[in-house]
């Protein structure tokens, strides 16, 4: 199966970074890539055996994570 990924920053406190400025990771079941650079445009294409699976983020400093409302695994 695909998971699509997409990063969106919200810069309305003074920020300047963008979407390839954070680390994303997926766990699950065998996920490829793992690993990789936020893309805000395209999204970035993750293939997973089904399972359950979980999307995370490296803190930025500034910034607060959070997650859209359809984001389950």
């Amino acid at each position: 199966m695909n998971l699509l990924v997409i990063k969106r920053v919200i810069n309305n406190n003074g920020g300047t970074a963008v979407a390839s400025d954070f680390t994303i990771t997926v766990s699950g079941n065998d996920p490829n890539p793992s690993t990789f650079s936020g893309n805000d445009v395209t999204g970035t294409e993750v293939d997973i055996k089904a399972g359950a699976y979980e999307v995370s983020e490296a803190a930025v400093s500034g910034y607060t994570t959070s997650f859209s409302g359809d984001c389950t695994g």
